[in-house]
């Protein structure tokens, strides 16, 4: 018993460590890690997992869950050819996810450092391959760049700069762990992986993971100064800001990539001055399948019609997005709805259909409702208020690796919630698997007593 009391968390810690690599590998080994982490993970913390206090905001992490499959319940009972029903309970795997990651923290499972240095590793790993196979033609394996932009070891699929992006954030607070303590030698590694991991994610033309980058720095510099590091810090943040611009001003091939991206942002007086319309000359053709442009009335007044530009597409997916999600504001029509549901518009203007709304809030929107998205930023918004004030306001008595922690998984959040980026699907494998797993640290951290975690935490 006691072989097993040790082996289980030791399993379940290289596991995590393990996560970042699987991102490489794809989906299959990112839902493996997933599938052994909870058979290892129930059957150690048993009914310690469902072990918490009432007004938790796991319980509304729970309730999201539930609605997700309720929703996708209703619009099955409507829509019979509705296919992800079983997709909504198999989603259940991420909330036990999020509780197995935050009963290792409890328990002092998890060791919190080599977690976050892991994130760093891998991504600088990456980020390294990146820009090897930008200025030499391949990566490390042999790849060749297949486009003006690299993407390292992920092939033909351009996520590279995503994937940096993601990992780099959340392991750059493991660089004080690197080096001990807040000198010249933590300036140096951390800043250092900091810059590669920037630089990979720039030219793997990945745009708006760059963008947020870009932004991680500047919260960082604002993050000094009111911590009040010394000015040599904040300015060398400042600096590689600057040199962000320089690298961009600089290059026509990245500059006009940059250009094309900054014409196409969505511009909230298009989107609201587009969903005013009523179009009622094609009332008729809806629900028959017939697009717009294949209309006798686009045909007769194409001229009168304002077509958007296409540009990257996102505003005419926003407008869909906000049509769906006001046919069904209440409950949404279920998980991954919005590839089913945006065919119902394309019969108006200023339309467009893809797999997800490209943006989370407006995904959550459709798939869940007001009342899913209300559930899901209460809980979030209540665990980042109860850690800023245990870990930010009140850190001189917590040890430096809960706030070094709570500093990664708050600017990880905030990055991948920012409102004005666009993203991949919220329920996808990918994006999934980073959001709950940072939400699970974040829900550890937050019923965590600090001086219980260094009595029985196991030396790994």
């Amino acid at each position: 018993m006691k072989s097993l009391q040790f082996s289980l968390p030791k399993s379940l810690n290289l596991l995590i460590y393990s996560l970042p690599a699987t991102f490489i590998l794809g989906n299959f080994f990112i839902n493996l890690l997933i599938f052994f982490v909870s058979i290892l993970g129930i059957v150690y913390y048993k009914d310690e997992l469902f072990s918490f206090k009432k007004n938790n905001p796991l319980i509304l992490i729970i309730l999201f869950f539930v609605l997700i499959v309720f929703s996708t319940s209703v619009e099955t009972f409507k829509n019979t050819e509705s296919e992800y029903l079983l997709k909504s309970v198999l989603f259940f795997r991420y909330l036990i996810f999020v509780l197995i990651l935050r009963c290792m923290i409890l328990k002092g499972d998890l060791n919190l450092q080599r977690t976050l240095f892991s994130c760093l590793l891998f991504s600088s790993f990456v980020a390294a391959d990146v820009i090897f196979q930008y200025f030499i033609g391949v990566d490390i394996l042999g790849n060749k760049r297949l486009s003006g932009f690299a993407s390292g070891l992920f092939g033909e699929e351009a996520i590279a700069g995503g994937y940096i992006q993601k990992f780099a954030i959340i392991g750059f607070f493991s660089s004080t762990w690197l080096s001990n303590k807040k000198g010249s030698k933590f300036f140096s590694i951390s800043f250092s992986l900091l810059i590669i991991c920037f630089l990979g994610t720039l030219l793997s033309g990945n745009r708006m993971p760059t963008l947020m980058f870009a932004f991680f720095f500047f919260l960082l510099a604002l993050f000094f100064l009111l911590k009040k590091f010394n000015i040599q810090t904040t300015a060398f943040v400042f600096l590689v800001l600057l040199s962000f611009v320089l690298i961009v001003s600089g290059s026509e091939k990245i500059k006009s990539r940059y250009y094309s991206f900054y014409v196409g942002i969505p511009k909230p007086s298009q989107i609201t001055a587009e969903l005013k319309k009523e179009y009622l000359e094609f009332k008729k053709y809806e629900n028959t399948g017939i697009k717009f442009w294949h209309t006798e009335v686009f045909k007769k007044n194409e001229d009168n019609i304002k077509l958007l530009g296409p540009y990257t597409g996102h505003t005419q997916i926003y407008i869909t997005s906000i049509d769906t999600f006001l046919d069904n504001p209440l409950m949404g029509r279920g998980i991954k709805s919005f590839r089913h549901t945006c065919l119902q518009k394309m019969h108006l203007p200023n339309r467009m259909c893809e797999n997800h709304s490209h943006h989370f809030y407006l995904e959550i929107l459709n798939d869940t409702g007001i009342i899913g998205f209300v559930v899901i930023f209460a809980a979030i918004i209540l665990l980042i208020i109860k850690n800023f004030n245990k870990y930010y306001k009140k850190n001189t008595k917590v040890n430096e690796i809960f706030n070094l922690t709570f500093y990664a998984v708050f600017f990880s959040l905030i990055i991948e919630f920012f409102p004005l980026r666009s993203q991949g699907s919220l329920f996808s494998v990918w994006n999934a698997a980073y959001i709950f797993f940072i939400l699970g640290i974040f829900c550890g951290l937050y019923d965590l007593k600090p001086k219980k975690f260094f009595k029985n935490r196991l030396n790994f």
